[in-house]
């Protein structure tokens, strides 16, 4: 979607990639790769004087399998105003609704499929599930989905634990132990 169709919040704080257009190659022309590059990672906030704004972190390279960025300089800054590229067409690179919900829900059925092994055998490989997720989706700005699903992660095998017997109920309290 462009930005002109998303608005200012869906770009707020957010993580974001645009193909190179003349305006951002006239402005990032300093950074690494960017003879090479394809496209930009941005960041984007409200500067109180100039409005929506988006600043340059990287130069990259965008294709079907996802982006890969050339190392982001410390001593560069580039920034352009939301006007100058509000018809093209940004990639979020945050959680979208619809992407979370897939994912909660093949943590669901994940742990409903091994909830009768032994448990320490599904926390360790729970944490393997969780360990690459974190390095997916972590990226600065985006510690609160991390968060979040993590303590969705956490009660829905505290649920699938309680399921197991109907004998013998796990308190919260001996859960967190376990866990």
């Amino acid at each position: 979607m462009t930005f002109k169709d998303i608005g200012f919040r869906s770009v707020y704080h957010r993580f974001g990639v645009i193909d190179i257009n003349d305006t951002i190659r006239k402005s990032c022309s300093d950074f690494p790769g960017f003879e090479k590059a394809d496209c930009v990672l941005l960041y984007g906030y409200i500067d109180h004087d100039a409005g929506t704004t988006m600043e340059v972190i990287a130069c990259g390279h965008r294709d079907n399998d996802g982006c890969s960025f050339y190392e982001a300089p410390a001593d560069i800054r580039c920034f352009i105003r939301i006007a100058a590229i509000e018809n093209e067409t940004f990639y979020d690179l945050n959680y979208t609704f619809d992407e979370l919900k897939a994912k909660k829900q093949a943590v669901k059925e994940w742990l409903w499929e091994n909830m009768h092994g032994k448990t320490s055998d599904t926390i360790e490989k729970l944490n393997r599930k969780l360990s690459g997720h974190y390095a997916y989706y972590g990226i600065s700005g985006n510690w609160e989905g991390l968060l979040k699903f993590y303590r969705f992660t956490v009660n829905a095998f505290y649920n699938a634990l309680t399921r197991r017997s109907q004998r013998a109920y796990l308190t919260s309290k001996r859960y967190y132990i376990l866990y």
